[in-house]
């Protein structure tokens, strides 16, 4: 079952991520700057599913993690793999804060586009930069530990820091960078959207058949983005939250959480990048229209 599960979403993530991807770039009218964070987030979805859900689910029918060849292929593996993961998962959430801002800029600057598809690109750039940045200190941190079948990649501080201490602060920093303080910034860019847009016209205000039909469109789109965020919200948090109790209740949790309830928590977070495709989809007209030209 957990097999087929996993084998699932990464067809899903494949097709679906790969998709949105191509339907972006092949029709002109999607090439806006908010789709170009989307595709930025369809990228890094990919990469999840290459360098992680393939590699877990590698693990479910083997019973051994790919690092467990040992030697120097292991050692890269056992650092890549959940580099990689750190990565991505910092790519999404940033896209996210960055379409947040397009968002706010396109409702309350209409006549001035402040978010350009250059500054656009460039923004994509840093994401990237900044993601690979943070998730640096795992290349230092993670290594292999073991011998023949019993190879397990761990992270070991020393000598530079702290063993006990270290992997505490480093995983509370990834909470507040990568989960808690991107999405406050988006709950907040987006309540104030939603009320410019959803507030009762002033009396005597009358707007114009154009008017009316972009505030559709943007009240559309805003559904949509609001989904994509809260379904990354809910689909991350319980892995934070196994890593928190782990880590601040050592003794009722000497080996970790039960297998099940891991398995469920990183099985949450990597489908994630399966959903947000078909997410596009249901909410988008446009990207329905792309999805079909295909089938």
């Amino acid at each position: 079952i957990k097999a087929s599960g996993y084998l699932l979403v990464v067809v899903l993530s494949l097709i679906g991520n790969a998709l949105v991807v191509w339907v972006i770039r092949s029709a002109y009218r999607m090439r806006t700057v908010t789709n170009y964070f989307i595709t930025n987030v369809a990228f890094a979805d990919l990469l999840t599913t290459v360098f992680n859900m393939m590699p877990t689910l590698f693990w479910i029918i083997e019973r051994k993690d790919p690092w467990s060849v040992g030697g120097t292929l292991g050692e890269i593996l056992c650092k890549t793999l959940q580099f990689f993961q750190c990565v991505s998962v910092a790519c999404s959430v940033f896209s996210m804060a960055a379409i947040s801002m397009d968002r706010f800029f396109a409702i309350f600057r209409p006549l001035k586009r402040i978010i350009t598809f250059k500054l656009a690109k460039f923004i994509i750039a840093l994401i990237w930069a900044s993601s690979c940045l943070i998730s640096s200190p795992l290349i230092y941190a993670l290594k292999l530990e073991g011998d023949g079948e019993d190879v397990n990649c761990v992270e070991v501080w020393a000598p530079l820091f702290d063993d006990y201490t270290s992997p505490m602060v480093y995983t509370i920093a990834l909470f507040v960078l990568f989960y808690a303080l991107p999405l406050t910034i988006i709950a907040a860019l987006y309540a104030v959207i939603m009320f410019r847009l959803w507030r009762r016209q002033t009396p005597g205000q009358n707007s114009t058949s154009n008017q009316s039909n972009k505030e559709r469109t943007n009240k559309k789109v805003l559904k949509m983005l609001i989904t994509v965020v809260a379904v990354f919200a809910l689909c991350w948090l319980p892995l934070y939250v196994r890593m928190f109790l782990v880590f601040l209740q050592p003794s009722n949790f000497p080996c970790g959480l039960p297998y099940h309830l891991d398995f469920i928590t990183l099985f949450l977070g990597h489908a994630n990048s399966s959903i947000n495709p078909y997410l596009y989809v249901v909410f988008n007209e446009n990207f329905r229209k792309g999805f079909k030209t295909i089938f």
